[in-house]
C-alpha cells in the first residue's frame, strides 16, 4: 500500500529544500488553493480506484477559476 504520507516522504527524502507538503481532506485542499496565486500553473489530481475524483478536480477548478 501507499499513502499520501508515505509519498511525501519520498519526495522530500529526493529534495530535502524542495516544497513539498500534505493537506489532509478536499475542503482544506480547496481553501488553500483558492488563496495561492496562479500564472500558468497546473494542479493536477490523481488517484486510484476513487470515482470521485473528477467531480473533486472540477470543484478545485471552480474554486481557483477567477472569471
Amino acid at each position: 500500500d501507499i499513502s499520501s504520507d508515505l509519498l511525501v516522504d519520498d519526495i522530500r527524502a529526493l529534495d530535502p529544500a524542495g516544497q513539498v507538503g500534505l493537506i489532509q481532506g478536499r475542503e482544506a485542499f480547496i481553501s488553500w488553493a483558492q488563496k495561492q496565486p496562479y500564472q500558468d500553473d497546473v494542479i493536477l489530481v490523481m488517484g486510484a480506484r476513487d470515482p470521485t475524483l473528477p467531480v473533486f478536480a472540477r470543484d478545485i477548478a471552480r474554486a481557483v477559476i477567477v472569471n
